[in-house]
């Protein structure tokens, strides 16, 4: 009878831990439309940044991220305008495959890939 008591109170918080619904750990603040402002990497070229160049909408939710990048052309590098499937936890979002580690402070939003090995630093402002 122990045994069976025990076997379904490690069901149930088993079943309670591991619910489809892990927003609590996603930042419901990364909820809204965010403009670049800044982009920097040990590249050549980095484009000048303009208001309006680069938007991204993200949705927690339904896991979605959409960019509109007017830039594409001059800055091939920054991700192409498009409709993406993402993974959010409490400090990170894959896009494409690619892990990025992110901070909301002051609503500024900063996205990077490994900034140590001179990879990407993206800055946006809260629309």
């Amino acid at each position: 009878m122990k045994k069976r008591m025990f076997f379904l109170l490690l069901t149930s918080a088993m079943m309670i831990s591991c619910s489809e619904d892990d927003s609590p750990h996603i930042n419901a603040a990364l909820n809204k439309t965010w403009e670049m402002f800044s982009y920097g990497a040990n590249i050549y070229d980095i484009p000048q940044i303009n208001p309006g160049d680069i938007q991204w909408d993200i949705n927690v939710h339904n896991h979605k991220l959409i960019i509109t990048n007017n830039i594409e052309e001059q800055a091939s590098y920054i991700l192409p305008s498009g409709n993406y499937d993402i993974d959010i936890t409490n400090n990170t979002v894959a896009i494409s495959g690619i892990t990025y580690n992110y901070t909301i402070e002051n609503d500024t939003l900063i996205v990077s890939n490994k900034p140590e090995l001179d990879g990407p630093i993206m800055k946006f402002v809260a629309k």
